[in-house]
């Protein structure tokens, strides 16, 4: 199964380190290409300390990656869920499951 976290602030990128750890294959898109770049670079997030990004997490800024996805946990904090949502509907697939782990709905 492969799983796509949307979402690279502390909560996706938690969310997706754990996803990962329980043996899923994960990506971690985000849709700033120097933050995606620096997580690639360093392996961590600023704001999350020692924790390291497992190397078999992928993070990337290609919505593409959408096309591969079995399943799609939403970390986008709510002010920019429509925005981000209608920008990549067109690579989601329909039956796709999309869980929504935003806070503050």
């Amino acid at each position: 199964m492969h799983t796509v976290v949307i979402g690279t602030g502390t909560w996706g990128t938690a969310a997706s380190v754990i996803v990962c750890g329980n043996g899923h294959e994960v990506t971690l898109l985000g849709r700033d290409p120097a933050k995606v770049a620096e997580l690639v670079r360093l392996r961590r997030h600023a704001q999350l300390g020692a924790l390291a990004l497992p190397n078999e997490l992928k993070v990337t800024a290609d919505a593409g990656v959408l096309a591969q996805a079995d399943l799609i946990l939403w970390a986008v904090p709510t002010q920019f869920t429509r925005a981000l949502a209608m920008q990549l509907a067109p690579f989601i697939a329909p039956a796709v499951p999309v869980v929504s782990l935003t806070k503050g709905f």
